[in-house]
């Protein structure tokens, strides 16, 4: 009877073992997806922004481009300078 035991305990410390194993890879795949959402993002924000100083170099009003992009005119300006 004590091996019975000693089997489903050594089982048990196994399964544990396993998942413990699983939520640390759930864990860093988390994380990298968060990394890559905030990398996308930012690509999508430099991409707008590089659009908008074309918009700008191209004589478009910065009131129509704060419109159209949602954001204040001061933004769009400081946008085309940068």
């Amino acid at each position: 009877m004590g091996k019975k035991s000693h089997n489903r305990s050594s089982i048990g410390n196994e399964i544990k073992e396993v998942k413990q194993s699983i939520n640390s890879g759930l864990d860093r795949i988390e994380r990298r997806v968060a990394a890559l959402e905030a990398s996308d993002a930012q690509n999508a924000m430099d991409i707008r922004n590089l659009q908008i100083q074309m918009r700008v170099m191209r004589g478009e009003k910065q009131t129509d481009l704060a419109r159209e992009y949602a954001l204040s005119e001061g933004r769009i300006s400081q946008i085309a300078k940068s």
